[in-house]
């Protein structure tokens, strides 16, 4: 039997994305492979450790240009993940979550609900080393704008960003020039959580006056906020899942040439207090949509819908597509399809379970559905998308 390959997993434990890497890496690792395992635990010494280290692939968290310049010169199969930094000058595949698609999906939420006025909270320009953040806030606006929509932008400077009190003063004046109701979506949730805050101080109601939506879905955060803060998952863990997988097949030569750069889209939303609310004043589409979301799992169809409001089928079809941009069905099946996703993703539940818990009849149906709306499987989805 030949030894097992030497894998050197290099992540920023104080992240919390890096640490649902982790746990994606590792559900590959126990499933898939024998890998001999190296982490070094000394932040102080790690990169001269890194140097000495003698192995076979890397995994590494490439926000450091430090470590980017280690494994280049290794010259080993390698992949590298984080925030955008590092990656732009090196040869080696890196590995990201789509921060167009977050911003995409942040913009659908809001848009979901009814809003016609939008904001975005974005990191300081001068933080060249986090471009992520502006390109969530790109991704925001552009959503917006297809729908003859505009976005408010908050960008504080890097010396406001640092200090606690400007930075709630900043955006408590910001948030109360805002017109309302406004869908205000923040790059991270630690910015998002600045903004609850800065709405508290000045009696701004949320999500009544100001919806507010994070990024990264960090419990701590979200469940400490007044309100509980909605979140987007990043995917962390599906992305460490695939990159070990990548970086197995690389070992082993099956794969010789890779794309330099894989976006991943996010896994989803977790929706709190801060954006559950509708602001859709057509009353009649209103309580259509919010039927829908109450019921989508419970078996409905579009004829259960009508009997809600009065008025004809095609009268309430038309309004529904034009505030909503989808059919009443459509609307059904993707409040079902968010559900199976949940379910996948936070239980263990049989797939005739999660069938029926989500409104599909058939397990059958749910499988062929699923594949032809994700491109992937039911069970690809639950051990990839587990954050």
């Amino acid at each position: 039997m030949s030894p097992p390959q030497r894998v050197a997993i290099i992540p920023d434990f104080a992240e919390r994305y890096d640490r649902s890497v982790i746990d994606g890496i590792s559900r590959y690792v126990h499933q898939e492979s024998k890998w001999s395992l190296y982490v070094p635990a000394d932040i102080e010494h790690r990169d001269a450790q890194l140097m000495r280290w003698k192995g076979d692939g890397i995994i590494a968290n490439f926000d450091d240009p430090k470590i980017v310049d280690i494994v280049r010169h290794k010259n080993l199969p390698s992949i590298g993940f984080g925030g955008g930094a590092g990656y732009s000058n090196s040869k080696i595949v890196y590995m990201a979550t789509g921060d167009e698609a977050i911003g995409r999906m942040g913009a659908e939420h809001f848009l979901e609900r009814g809003y016609s006025q939008f904001a975005f909270a974005a990191m300081p320009l001068t933080r060249r080393d986090q471009p992520w953040s502006e390109r969530r806030a790109q991704a925001f606006a552009q959503r917006v704008a297809e729908e003859g929509y505009q976005t408010r932008k908050f960008r504080p400077s890097l010396s406001v960003a640092r200090d606690w009190d400007q930075l709630l003063g900043a955006l408590g004046q910001w948030i109360e020039e805002l017109p309302k109701p406004i869908g205000l979506m923040a790059a991270y949730d630690t910015f998002a959580f600045h903004v609850l805050e800065a709405c508290r101080e000045r009696e701004i109601q949320v999500p009544e006056d100001v919806a507010v939506l994070g990024v990264d879905n960090e419990e701590h955060i979200c469940e400490l906020s007044t309100p509980q803060l909605s979140s987007i998952i990043q995917g962390g863990a599906t992305l460490g899942y695939r990159a070990a997988e990548m970086l197995d097949q690389m070992m082993q030569g099956k794969i010789k040439k890779t794309p330099k750069v894989i976006h991943l889209p996010p896994v989803g939303i977790v929706t709190r207090r801060s954006t559950d609310i509708l602001a859709i004043r057509d009353k009649d589409v209103a309580r259509a949509l919010q039927f829908i979301r109450e019921n989508a799992c419970h078996g409905i169809q579009v004829p259960d819908v009508v009997r809600q409001v009065s008025l004809s089928r095609v009268t309430l079809e038309n309004r529904f597509r034009e505030l909503i941009g989808r059919t009443m069905h459509r609307e059904i099946k993707r409040i079902q399809l968010d559900k199976v996703k949940e379910l996948l993703r936070t239980t263990d539940l049989p797939m005739q379970m999660v069938a029926s818990q989500s409104g599909f009849e058939y397990p059958e149906y749910l499988s062929n559905f699923f594949s032809r709306e994700t491109g992937r499987t039911l069970g690809q989805y639950r051990s990839e998308s587990r954050d």
